[in-house]
């Protein structure tokens, strides 16, 4: 006997081939994948749309503004130290023209520095100690006529490596003894190692006038001192620009007086 059929729930979407259920689901088409992709695409640019209303999400280039015309040194004035101080020399000029940057030493001529077509900048490694360095900036088409001028110098080190103070000037003997024609002393001046100085001198009230012009600490003997005291003064540079230190040279009268006394007794 063939057995009883019995009924089967059968779960939608599936049939029954010879008494077993089977999928009746369908693989998807072409038109299924683009539609599919048409949604994705979309709600792409829904999510991008919404990330970019976001304060700061926006890229925007800002535009770009033209250098002015300018001469900077970086640093200025130019730390003090035992070496060769450095500084970095950096030039624009509006429209970028080419142009050229020339240095003058303590007054004297120029010379070229850099020449260029664009913004840029040079190392200058040599600045002394006790110069001054002018830089100028001119455009190409105007040579006669700088732009910028620029004054670099270095920083005063009044102390040196072996705590010694520096920018000072002495005599010794001072005061100077007494005696029959002028005394002698010994003026000593104490610098910083390239630094560059003047030394002048007065007497009376009257112009002072030049006594030595100095790179290094020294010594310098004068056997001219008289009654009249002197007043012999370090000056920074080599036109006076500071005065560093002073001192007043005078004589001794003391042993003067005491010879005229015993001039008189002896002529009692």
């Amino acid at each position: 006997m063939r057995p009883e059929q019995q009924n089967v729930i059968i779960a939608p979407g599936r049939k029954i081939y010879g008494r077993r259920a089977v999928n009746s689901i369908s693989k998807p088409t072409e038109d299924d994948d683009m539609r599919n992709a048409v949604v994705i695409f979309r709600a792409t640019l829904a999510c991008l749309a919404l990330l970019i209303s976001l304060p700061g999400c926006e890229e925007t280039e800002a535009p770009s503004t033209p250098l002015p015309t300018q001469l900077i040194a970086a640093p200025n004035p130019v730390p003090a130290g035992g070496e060769l101080g450095k500084t970095t020399i950096s030039w624009s000029i509006a429209g970028n023209p080419r142009g050229h940057v020339s240095v003058s030493v303590d007054g004297e001529d120029e010379k070229l520095f850099a020449e260029f077509d664009q913004p840029g900048s040079r190392e200058a490694g040599w600045i002394e100690q006790g110069a001054t360095y002018e830089f100028r900036l001119y455009e190409d088409s105007r040579p006669g006529t700088p732009l910028e001028i620029l004054t670099v110098a270095r920083e005063k080190s009044r102390v040196t490596v072996h705590g010694e103070t520096t920018g000072t000037i002495s005599a010794k003997p001072n005061p100077v003894p007494a005696g029959i024609g002028p005394g002698s002393t010994t003026i000593s001046w104490v610098l910083s190692e390239g630094e560059k100085a003047q030394i002048f001198v007065s007497t009376g009230g009257q112009e002072e006038k030049l006594f030595a012009e100095v790179a290094t600490s020294g010594a310098r003997e004068v056997d001219w001192v008289g009654d009249d005291p002197l007043d012999f003064r370090l000056y920074a540079g080599k036109s006076k620009e500071e005065l560093l230190d002073e001192v007043f040279v005078t004589r001794s009268k003391a042993a003067t007086t005491a010879s005229s006394e015993d001039s008189s007794s002896i002529g009692d």
